[in-house]
This record gives C-alpha cells, structure tokens and sequence, in this order.
C-alpha cells in the first residue's frame, strides 16, 4: 500500500493471524515515495531506512493497516492504537519496543488505587492466553476478566494482583472499554488465582458423566415447554434453560452436598420450569410470578416428577422469587408458618442454588459477578459455565434419543 502524504511517521501493515512481525518486501517511502525501504535492524526486524532520503520506519504487525507519526510512537499513542484493535495483540511487541514505549509515555492519571497505593487488577486466562508472567492488558473489573477467560479458549483462571501505578501505560476506565489496564509485563505483584474449577478434560468428564442420562431425558421436555431458540439479543431461550439444567445436575452431582432425591426432583423442576412465563428480553423482576401462572393455568408438569403439595409449594416458591431480590425470597420462606424451622432453612438452601445455577448462565452476556453468588460449590464454577457455552447441549439431546429412545413428553397434571 503506498501512502501518498509526504509526511514522516511509520508505516503498519498487519496480517491476520501471525503473532511476530512479517518483513515484507517492496514497501515504499511515505516522505520521498520513490525507493523500497529496507530493514536496517535485524535484532528486530521492526526498523526501516529508506536509501534515497535516510527516513526511518518502524513496522509492526496488526489486523489492520496504520499510519503513525513519530510524536504517536514516542507517547505510546502507537501501541495503545494498535492494540485496541488487535485480538492478541500482546504477542505483537518485541520485548525492546516496549520498554521504549514505556519508558516515553506519560504518567497515567485518575487511576484506581487501593489502600496500598497500587492497582487491584485481574486478567483471565485460557488456553490461547499468553502466560501471566508476560501479560501486557489487565482488567480493574473481575466481570471482564472472567468473560475473556471464557473466551480465549477453554477458561483455566482469573488471576488477581496489584500493579504500582508507575508501571502502568494506559488506563480505559468504563466497562465498555473492558476497565483495560496495559501494564510493563512482569510487573504485577502478589498475583493468585481466584478458586475456580479449570476447564480440563478431565474436569468435565468428571463432572459431566454423571449428569448425562439426567440431562438427556429432562432436556428433551424443553422445546415441547414453548421455549423459544436463542437468538441475536434473545438470551432466555432453550440452549440457557439446558445450561441451567445442566448446572443443577453438575451441582447435584458435585458439590458434596447431602441433597436428597426429593431435593433434586424440585431442583430439576425450577431448571425446566423457571422462565416459562417470561415474556421479554428487559429486566423484569415478575417474570417468576409469570411463569408459576403459565404452569397453573396450562397444567405443566415434569414427567417422572411427583410432588406432594408441600414439595410443589415449594417449587412454586422458588420459581416466583427466584427473578425478585435474595431478600424477598427469605422473607417469603420466613414468613410461610406451614414449614417447620429446618424446613426453612433447608428450602433457604434451595432457593440460593437456583438463583446461583440460574445466574452462572450469565456469562452468556458477560453479565455474572461473581461476588453475587451465594453457595460455595457455585462460587468455582464460573468457568465451567462458560465452557458450556461452547457445547451444543440440545444436539447431544437428539442425537442421544436416536440411540436411546425418546423420552416421554410433558403431562399436564391431573
């Protein structure tokens, strides 16, 4: 590409996919447009000299193409440009480059300190992360680090450490712009990982073998319920009702709890059942009460499920409250005279996994934090709900019934 302004600056050209910089020959002079301009630095391949004039170049790669001055590269104009439009873009920088980068931006202002002075900062990391130790962006919001564990390949951590504020370069402090903080790499201190399960496969065989034959035959009730696909901003459709579904199960299965069978039956219920009176994509704290209508007035039921009425009350609760806050539901517990003291406390328990196992679905829409959950089991699973996200659940359904046979469809009761 010729660049016909005769101005100074540095040409950028990227090619998708590479993470080092492409000598490309035949690249022309944007001052003199009249010689080839060739490598002068071969330690980094990233300098050029145009023979006719003597104008430097520096070149880096990028999904894009830029046009840079000099005054841009010497402020870290240059690299904060390129690396907001770049997908791992950490890798793009030789170690050298940075440094100069570093050493010539401006002090960051209007940073968020902590008690200690520094930067609280979390980063994700999955199987196409680059290891902590070598991170350039960070994340001041653990919703955001999460979301990009869960996107760059299968989820294995959030880290969380501090940063002194002199080694930051670049803070983009709104939520839209991920809360980025662009940090000298190594320069994070103290940094743990958060508890959370890792997405291995070794991990989701485990977790998962249990739940299959559960899930193959409730799943397959979820489309004959009205539920909707999901769909570009239609996120409560039938692939989050057998995530939801499958999370119970996971919980079940792993948490170590001493649920009882009964406490599964109405677990599975509320996973089926929940949002089937939900009517709208917005915020809306009565869609529970919607949904315990829709299942009285059409006579819905789980085949294989029969509850007594204390048990289907209790269902019915944890349906209706479970789009209303914490608060409201205990108080509805507390305040049901019918059940005895360990009775609350146990369908309290209830009501805390379904709001967890309905709430991990939140990753879907870079929504879930994780502050909010309420269980021990639920607080390490956020990674493997994202990794769910990749799993074509509904077709493992159907191709399951092929093999093993259609379960039964939903009963109205009697």
């Amino acid at each position: 590409m010729l660049f016909r302004q005769p101005r100074k600056g540095f040409f950028l050209q990227g090619y998708k996919g590479y993470a080092s910089p492409i000598v490309k020959q035949h690249i022309w002079c944007t001052k003199c447009g009249k010689y080839s301009v060739r490598a002068v630095s071969r330690e980094t391949q990233s300098v050029y000299e145009c023979p006719n004039c003597k104008e430097h170049f520096y070149r880096s790669d990028s999904t894009t193409n830029f046009f840079v001055t000099p005054q841009e590269f010497e402020d870290g104009t240059m690299l904060l440009r390129i690396h907001q439009h770049m997908d791992y873009a950490n890798g793009q920088w030789e170690p050298k480059i940075l440094d100069y980068v570093f050493d010539h931006a401006p002090e960051v202002k209007d940073l968020p300190l902590n008690e200690n002075g520094t930067v609280t900062v979390y980063r994700g990391g999955g199987k196409l992360s680059q290891p902590v130790e070598r991170a350039l962006s960070w994340s001041t919001n653990r919703i955001n680090a999460l979301w990009f564990a869960n996107r760059s390949g299968r989820g294995q951590a959030v880290y969380v450490g501090e940063v002194r504020p002199e080694n930051v370069i670049a803070y983009f402090g709104s939520f839209r712009e991920e809360n980025e903080v662009l940090v000298r790499p190594g320069k994070v201190e103290n940094v743990r990982k958060l508890d959370l399960i890792p997405v291995t496969e070794e991990t989701m065989v485990r977790l998962l073998a249990p739940v299959l034959p559960e899930l193959t035959r409730y799943g397959s009730f979820v489309p004959k319920y009205g539920y909707n696909p999901e769909g570009l901003f239609r996120y409560h459709g039938r692939d989050h009702i057998l995530r939801v579904l499958t999370l119970t199960l996971i919980y079940f299965y792993g948490s170590g709890e001493r649920l009882s069978q009964r406490d599964k039956a109405i677990l599975i219920y509320f996973a089926l059942l929940h949002d089937v009176g939900r009517d709208n994509e917005k915020k809306d704290p009565g869609h529970g009460k919607k949904s315990v209508v829709k299942i009285l007035s059409e006579n819905l039921s789980v085949p294989g499920i029969e509850f007594t009425r204390t048990e289907r009350d209790i269902a019915y609760l944890l349906i209706r409250y479970h789009s209303r806050p914490d608060d409201d539901g205990y108080a509805a517990i507390r305040n049901n005279r019918k059940w005895s003291e360990e009775d609350r406390k146990r369908i309290t328990h209830l009501y805390q996994i379904c709001k967890d196992m309905d709430g991990l679905d939140r990753v879907r829409f870079n929504g879930l934090d994780m502050d909010m959950l309420r269980t021990p089991f639920a607080k390490r699973l956020p990674l493997v709900a994202g990794a769910l996200l990749e799993e074509e659940i509904s077709e493992y359904i159907t191709q399951s019934q092929k093999v093993f046979g259609s379960a039964d469809a939903p009963k109205q009761t009697e």
